[in-house]
């Protein structure tokens, strides 16, 4: 599977675009964009779904996500497609009850916080 940085450059490229043109259609200074190229930094979401329409090509395949998972399975991806997991029914139940525990959890403390801005870690039910 290639990298996220990979797959961005070898599509710019295929497409004769320069580093300075995707950087301007971004609304970034060019070596900003150049550290997504360079895996020094990642796209935030919003960013990442116009690369995709720029390249006509969806979110997965920019990440290098597998769609092709045996049936009954659901990949679950942390940011920019890294550490890729295949859970089964009863691993997404799991994480369904934990997901509705913290919800709840959520409710009941202070709701005036507002939340905070960290990457999601991935993580492996056995």
């Amino acid at each position: 599977m290639k990298e996220f940085s990979e797959k961005l450059k070898e599509l710019r490229e295929e497409h004769d675009f320069s580093q300075s043109y995707m950087a301007e259609t971004l609304g970034i200074s060019q070596p900003a964009y150049a550290k997504y190229e360079n895996n020094q930094a990642e796209p935030d979401y919003e960013k990442l779904c116009i690369i995709s329409e720029i390249f006509e090509v969806t979110v997965d395949e920019l990440l290098g996500i597998d769609t092709n998972a045996p049936s009954g399975t659901v990949v679950v991806t942390s940011k920019l497609g890294k550490n890729v997991y295949h859970l089964n029914n009863k691993q997404i139940m799991l994480i369904d009850a934990l997901c509705r525990e913290i919800d709840e959890n959520n409710q009941d403390n202070d709701t005036e916080h507002e939340s905070l801005s960290t990457t999601p870690k991935p993580f492996l039910i056995n």
